[in-house]
């Protein structure tokens, strides 16, 4: 189970063992050497001349690299050995690799367009779409290869020959079995050599992302916690402007003169202003764990992001306000689509802050949430959990929830607070019901 991911330096873990320091090391150095060297490369290509010859350079495949290294080998011992064999093996090896790089030089007349039928799927539904090949020459264009860049890999056909403004179609699928943000493209034209020295690429369309939603069962707003009413939910904390009526106190300086009750001011014979208790708009808190220790495999990882993904779009359909907080920051959930993309694109980090250093953050920057819900995975011990769960505000209606695939579905009480434990997406759909509908 390799993380995608290493936590940055406000989420990084107080104390890391020497496994995971070594490993976080190693990536971010691996990072930081991979960042300067694509500097170096477009500081060069912008050079006049060198870019020209690296372009070159590029379109010769290792094949070709290898055939001009052992023919140029061979030609310096065939000329200083006095070794024709050697020598005419090598110039022929020379030649065929010049021959194929004269062969690429040009552009193709082709035009390619790509298109995807959606941009955003749920895992598990069809992805389509389509290469248009289309000649918008005068003359007829020979039979072409193009290939299409499928997140890391690629997949390639052959275009046939086109006349006069033919177009080709070539309709393909994405698979989706994995959630995850997936770039689909570019498009580009290949031209080489039968022999496979020389492989120049020419790009004609940009790369589109494609968004794999995670899965969601149904929930509606009462199983997430939220009381439906227009006033909000009341708390404890008073205020001198809102709906729910608290008390009557004598008037301070500063207090607004539209809160004085005049009837009371009256009869006491002393300014007396109004009191309310304030009220908060029905607001959720998600915590998702994404520390790689916390989950004991993919599966169980993607029923968490797939617990949060359910939670964050019955919430926000039902227009309430929904935070959703992880080691790789604050996610963006105005809206479910919004939502859905965000948490496409989470992955497990390594070297994270534990869930109770996260669970106290995310209390503070939402202090605000009236619902809060924590989500962690099976190598997370109960106790730790727990302690998470009492870093939130008294005043949240808070809910602990442990993905463990290996168990058997379990609601408890740790304290006050009610826990699920779901080996399935469905099972934590029924323990949320139970805690808190």
């Amino acid at each position: 189970m390799a993380p995608r991911s290493v936590a940055d330096k406000r989420h990084l873990r107080e104390r890391l063992d020497a496994v995971t320091r070594a490993r976080v090391g190693l990536a971010r150095a691996s990072a930081a050497v991979a960042s300067s060297w694509r500097h170096v490369i477009d500081a060069l290509r912008r050079v006049r001349g060198v870019g020209a010859l690296m372009r070159l350079g590029s379109s010769v495949t290792p094949l070709g690299w290898g055939t001009t290294l052992v023919g140029a080998g061979a030609a310096l011992a065939g000329s200083l050995a006095s070794w024709v064999e050697a020598a005419v093996f090598g110039f022929t090896c020379l030649s065929l690799v010049a021959l194929s790089l004269l062969w690429s030089l040009g552009r193709a007349g082709h035009t390619v367009a790509l298109r995807l039928a959606n941009t955003r799927v749920t895992v598990g539904e069809r992805a389509l779409g389509a290469l248009t090949v289309t000649n918008p020459t005068s003359r007829r264009l020979r039979a072409t290869k193009v290939e299409l860049c499928v997140g890391a890999g690629a997949n390639s056909f052959l275009c046939p020959p086109l006349g006069r403004g033919e177009s080709h179609e070539e309709v393909f699928a994405i698979a989706t079995t994995r959630r995850g943000i997936v770039a689909v493209g570019p498009a580009s034209t290949i031209r080489g050599d039968s022999l496979g020295l020389v492989r120049r690429v020419q790009t004609w369309s940009d790369a589109t992302e494609l968004y794999i939603h995670p899965r969601t069962v149904a929930m509606n707003a009462s199983t997430v916690g939220f009381i439906r009413d227009i006033e909000g939910a009341t708390t404890q904390d008073l205020s001198s402007a809102d709906v729910s009526f608290h008390a009557l106190r004598e008037y301070v300086p500063g207090d607004d003169r539209r809160a004085i009750h005049w009837r009371s001011t009256a009869r006491i014979g002393k300014l007396m202003v109004r009191q309310f208790e304030e009220t908060r708009r029905s607001h959720l808190l998600i915590v998702l764990d994404l520390d790689t220790d916390a989950w004991a495999s993919d599966d169980e990882f993607e029923i968490g992001v797939s617990a949060a993904a359910s939670m964050a779009r019955a919430a926000l359909v039902d227009a309430k306000e929904v935070s959703v907080h992880t080691q790789a920051g604050h996610l963006k959930t105005p809206t479910p689509m919004h939502a859905m993309d965000s948490l496409s694109g989470v992955e497990r980090v390594l070297g994270a802050e534990r869930i109770s250093a996260l669970t106290q953050r995310a209390g503070t920057e939402a202090s605000q949430a009236s619902t809060a819900v924590v989500i962690s995975g099976s190598r997370t011990h109960l106790a730790d959990l727990h302690a998470a769960l009492t870093r939130l505000p008294l005043d949240m209606v808070i809910t602990g929830v442990r993905i463990d695939t290996d168990s058997d579905f379990e609601l408890r009480t740790l304290g006050n607070t009610p826990v699920v434990v779901a080996p399935t997406l469905d099972d934590f759909a029924i323990g949320m019901w139970k805690a808190l509908g």
